[in-house]
């Protein structure tokens, strides 16, 4: 009896492990989340790069050619950042933001 439930609970336990293993992310903006409020379609479709600091070199790398897409900022901009922003702008670049508070 008691070795039925243990091996019960044991295979309850890996199959919880896999399932949460194997379920696609569903955090807002993840690439790999594939529902409503993810980026997986965006992802497999033009491949963008994913930069988290506006310091990021790949940023200033071929500014004409890029479009710099911010989404769902949490914080705002220091002037540093505003100042990059603006020199990314002024070298062709392009900035989407998108919020969804306004």
């Amino acid at each position: 009896m008691k070795r039925s439930i243990a091996i019960t609970l044991l295979l309850t336990i890996i199959a919880i492990m896999l399932i949460i293993y194997l379920a696609p992310s569903s955090e807002d903006f993840d690439p790999e989340n594939p529902y409503w409020n993810g980026f997986s379609n965006l992802y497999t479709a033009h491949h963008p790069q994913l930069i988290k600091d506006v310091l990021d070199e790949r940023l200033f790398s071929n500014s004409s050619n890029t479009a710099l897409l911010i989404i769902g900022p949490e914080r705002n901009f220091t002037e540093y950042e505003v100042l990059i922003l603006r020199r990314f702008l002024e070298a062709g670049g392009r900035i989407i933001l998108a919020d969804d508070f306004g």
